[in-house]
């Protein structure tokens, strides 16, 4: 599989996401995605992603996961969690949720926060 430049990136965006003001991928600094072609339902990939202290089993890119205020293991609305990924710590927080449809967090990267939607 070939790897995408920047440009190719930010086209291959999705249309159908609705990004916060001042958040859309014309105004970040850096904008990249993941994107994979699956079989599973809708309900059971939704349940793979509110489990984040099992993202390292199935998400290489993830370690360390650890929920902060929530005792159920599930990210909800105002769920606070800290995670590794790309050799970076990340302090984040849910600030949004529609179920089966979009998580948004806020996310604090080095001091500076910004919003990331699944």
């Amino acid at each position: 599989m070939a790897m995408l430049g920047l440009n190719d990136d930010v086209a291959k965006r999705s249309p159908d996401l609705h990004w916060p003001d001042g958040f859309s991928p014309d105004d970040a600094d850096l904008f990249a995605h993941n994107e994979v072609s699956i079989s599973p339902s809708c309900a059971t990939v939704w349940q793979h992603l509110v489990e984040a202290p099992k993202w390292p089993l199935w998400y290489s890119n993830s370690d360390d996961v650890h929920m902060l205020n929530d005792q159920t293991g599930l990210l909800q609305q105002a769920s606070k969690f800290e995670f590794n990924t790309f050799g970076r710590h990340i302090d984040a927080k849910v600030s949004e949720t529609i179920c089966a449809r979009k998580i948004l967090r806020d996310v604090l990267v080095h001091g500076n926060i910004r919003a990331e939607i699944t």
